[in-house]
This record gives C-alpha cells, structure tokens and sequence, in this order.
C-alpha cells in the first residue's frame, strides 16, 4: 500500500482522475469582506463552473474523513497563514505553500534573513542593526504582524525610542528599515514552482501625507503593469522556497526602476475582495482551481511552524 499511494496520487496529479466539478472549502476566519466574497453566494462561484458546493470552515475545523472516491472532490482554500499551518490530515485538492515558506515568509525578520542568503538585498528595504545604526526617517516593524499592524515611522531618535516602547511593539522582535519613498503596489498571484501563473498589480490610491497606511475594504485601486524584469525579481523570492499556491507581495520601486519587496504575505491578499476587483479575483480562483494538486493526507504540513502565532487579520 505505501508503494501504490503515492502512485495514485501522481496520477491524480495528471488529472486523469480529477472529478470535473470541485466541492470547496473555505478555511479559516478573517475579515467580514473576505467572507463575502469568498461565501457560498458569493458571484464569484457563479463564474466558475467548475464548483459545485462552498461552505465556509471556522479557524478550529478538522477535515471530516471521507472515503477515497468522495474525499477526490473536495478542494480546500486556507485563508490565512495559521490555517496553511494548521492543516490536518486530509485527503483533498489544493495548491498550498510548504511549511517552509510560511515560516519564512510570515516573520519579516526571517524574510529578511533570506533574502541576504539568496543575494536578494538588493530587491529588499535597507535595514539596520540596531537604533545607532539608523539614518532618518525609518520604519519600525514586529517581526509577526501584518497589514499596517505594529509598523510605524519614526523621524527622530526620540520618536524612535517612543514607539520601540508602545504597547503592542515593546517586548516583541523588531526590524528597523528605511522608508521608501514612492506609490505603495500590491501584488497578488497563483503560483507553481515558484512562477507566478496568474498575476495582478494595484496601486493604491490613497493621501500620500500618511507613510504607513491600512487600506480599507471600499478604497479604490488602479492596475499597473509589471515589466518581465519585475516578475523575474519576484520569483527570485519564490522559486528556492518552490513556493505554491496564492501570494501577495507589498512592495515599492527604488530609484533605479526595481521592485523593492517591503513583504510577501503567502496568502489571498485582501484588495481581491473589493467588489471592483471582481474580475481579478475570479481570474485567480479560476488559476488556482487549475493548478491545484492532490495532496493525500497532506503530511508535510501536519501541525504549526515552531514558534508560529495566529497572525493579526489583514486586507492587504
């Protein structure tokens, strides 16, 4: 039996026993829009014909176990980074990140680590050691936070000091990195073997007078074009991690037209759900769906990353 499974489940990875209708699962709980768009009648579905049900699992669902022939047309989406950890045992399709990458991708101190390891500075904030080192104005990061969460600019030693000792930064790991100047672009994608499948690009627009901003669910975006180099430095980050599934980048340029990766969320980012963005998120469900392998009992992403927490919520 231990030589016929995992045959079967390269098989089922040719698609030669793929149901042609998916029953979908949801995972994890997050912000109200995300539930909406994501629901079971959420217009999203309606455009893809190959869903059938949609249901929508709290953070502490455990897979019920289903025979062979009927758990092959289940496809589960886990929302957050916490839900991607906290997977059980269960038969199903999906196109999930490793437990790797969500360990370094989810702490930003970790990410920054790697990217030096991979010869990445370059693509990446400049970052400091320690307060002494800092050149003005900088960003103060937690390491375990995201969406605008725990972040914040300083333009002063003393203003520096303040925020290392607020509530909700004092006592937590830190990064300390120059504030770039310049539009903040979201990047959402699918992606397989580390290449991005399926890619859009927004800018947000926003008052530029805020230097650390939590967009809203209504705010407007606008869709910019990523040159092949852009996408080429993206996938620097993700092909070493052979990363999978959905992934959103928060970057800005450097003055020599490159990206500059402020973060890369291993996760559907949250600016799909804007109800402007319809076509977008359809575009990537319909991707996702497409590339989504069979995962048998998905032990390599049994249990939690050590050390890992529930991240905060965010649309990003």
């Amino acid at each position: 039996m231990s030589r016929i499974r995992p045959l079967v489940q390269r098989v089922l990875n040719w698609q030669v026993l793929r149901p042609s209708r998916l029953d979908v699962v949801v995972f994890g709980e997050s912000f109200w829009d995300w539930t909406l768009n994501l629901g079971p009648q959420a217009p999203v579905w309606r455009r893809l014909g190959a869903v059938g049900s949609v249901v929508l699992a709290a953070d502490d669902w455990r897979a019920p176990s289903l025979p062979w022939l009927a758990a092959r047309g289940r496809l589960v989406i886990p929302l957050l980074e916490c839900n991607i950890e906290a997977m059980a045992p269960v038969d199903c399709w999906g196109l999930f990140p490793s437990r790797r990458a969500v360990e370094i991708l989810a702490d930003k101190a970790k990410f920054e680590r790697y990217a030096v390891r991979r010869g990445l500075a370059h693509l990446v904030p400049p970052s400091f050691g320690s307060p002494a080192e800092v050149t003005y104005p900088c960003v103060v990061k937690r390491t375990n936070l995201q969406g605008g969460h725990g972040v914040a600019v300083a333009e002063t030693p003393q203003e520096l000091a303040t925020h290392l000792a607020a509530e909700g930064i004092a006592g937590h790991p830190v990064v300390l990195q120059r504030l770039l100047e310049g539009p903040d672009i979201t990047v959402h994608a699918v992606v397989v073997a580390g290449r991005l499948r399926w890619h859009r690009a927004y800018e947000h627009v926003y008052d530029r007078a805020k230097p650390i901003h939590r967009p809203g669910p209504d705010e407007p975006t606008r869709t910019v074009r990523l040159s092949q180099r852009d996408i080429e430095d993206l996938e620097s980050f993700l092909i070493p991690l052979s990363y999978e599934g959905p992934v959103n980048f928060d970057m800005k340029r450097g003055g020599d037209g490159r990206v500059r990766v402020l973060e890369i969320n291993p996760r559907i980012g949250g600016s799909l759900f804007r109800a402007h963005n319809l076509d977008d998120l359809t575009a990537a469900m319909t991707t996702l769906i497409r590339y989504a392998r069979w995962h048998g009992g998905l032990r390599g992403l049994r249990g939690r990353a050590p050390g890992a927490g529930h991240p905060t919520a965010t649309t990003a």
